[in-house]
């Protein structure tokens, strides 16, 4: 993220002050929005799971939170002036306590329930891929190159490897970037139809 950040300054030291939305007609400063823009639509959808949406897929319990869940009850009942801090000690000290053969029951159990979000997820995973924009000629251009020049020229920095892309778009036969051109706009109009979006 702070090499993405520092590329991103770079390009904006290079245009004029007056012209900051210049940034999205320079290649490789295009490169750094796009993937700026698909980290920060990672942190929107964390930052709202952690605000409970409806949509929001809890995390699994560990095996302690399972034998918290089932012993704590009684341990508050034992204890009704405990307060919470020395109440929590206490269930930590009994787990830590717990021979293996106890503990089992409560880590299959929540190998289970971790199975079971997994799986979860990728379906909600493959939902939101489904429903989601169309990316436009170049950005899906980018997501489709970026990653597979990262990975077969694992030494380049992250510049080296935006100008490798941005060339590589620029020997893209015109003719190619306007069939894609004509795609996306087809796919827009079908996404927009079906999530009722106006343009």
């Amino acid at each position: 993220m702070a090499a993405s950040s520092a590329v991103l300054r770079a390009c904006r030291r290079s245009l004029p002050v007056s012209a900051p939305r210049a940034v999205s007609r320079v290649p490789s400063c295009r490169v750094v929005m796009f993937l700026n823009e698909e980290n920060q639509v990672k942190k929107t959808r964390k930052t709202a799971d952690k605000k409970g949406g409806e949509d929001k897929i809890k995390r699994a319990p560990s095996p302690f939170n399972l034998y918290f869940q089932a012993v704590f009850p009684e341990v508050k009942a034992k204890s009704t002036q405990a307060k919470a801090p020395e109440l929590l000690a206490t269930v930590s000290s009994m787990w830590k306590e717990l021979p293996p053969s106890e503990r089992a029951p409560y880590e299959m159990r929540s190998e289970q329930l971790k199975s079971e979000v997994r799986a979860k997820r990728e379906v909600a995973k493959a939902e939101a891929k489904k429903n989601a924009r169309p990316a436009a000629p170049y950005s899906a251009f980018v997501k489709d190159h970026f990653h597979e020049i990262q990975q077969n020229y694992p030494g380049l920095s992250f510049r080296e490897i935006s100008s490798k892309v941005s060339a590589a778009w620029k020997e893209v036969p015109e003719a190619d970037k306007k069939a894609m051109s004509e795609q996306y706009k087809q796919q827009l109009e079908q996404w927009r139809a079906k999530h009722q979006v106006s343009a």
